[in-house]
């Protein structure tokens, strides 16, 4: 957050919710991955299509180690302080790079079971 933001929230006297989220691979947090969230985005498809995953991940120390194409990946959303809820379990499908400045994108899908 930018310092305007956080004086603004600091000015409040209304209790502000700060989003909170887990990624776990294969059952276990992805360490350092909070540190370097530029945006993750879940996709509820209806029907016969399967859900998405997208994590966009700061990479430019080059250091940022991924979960293989076919790991399971398990997305928990919710705010600081409360129980987070679990939003699904996906399968990495392809893993992009771009930059500069460089940055992984994660995609996964969920398992239809249609």
């Amino acid at each position: 957050m930018t310092d305007t933001t956080m004086q603004l929230l600091s000015q409040s006297t209304d209790p502000v919710k700060m989003p909170d989220f887990d990624i776990l691979a294969e059952g276990k947090t992805l360490s350092g991955v909070a540190e370097r969230l530029m945006s993750l985005s879940l996709t509820d498809n209806r029907g016969f299509e399967a859900d998405q995953l997208t994590i966009t991940l700061d990479d430019a120390d080059g250091q940022l180690q991924l979960p293989p194409r076919g790991a399971r990946l398990t997305v928990l959303i919710g705010w600081k302080g409360e129980p987070l809820t679990e939003k699904g379990s996906y399968i990495v499908d392809e893993i992009a790079h771009e930059g500069p400045p460089d940055r992984l994108t994660v995609s996964a899908r969920s398992r239809f079971s249609g």
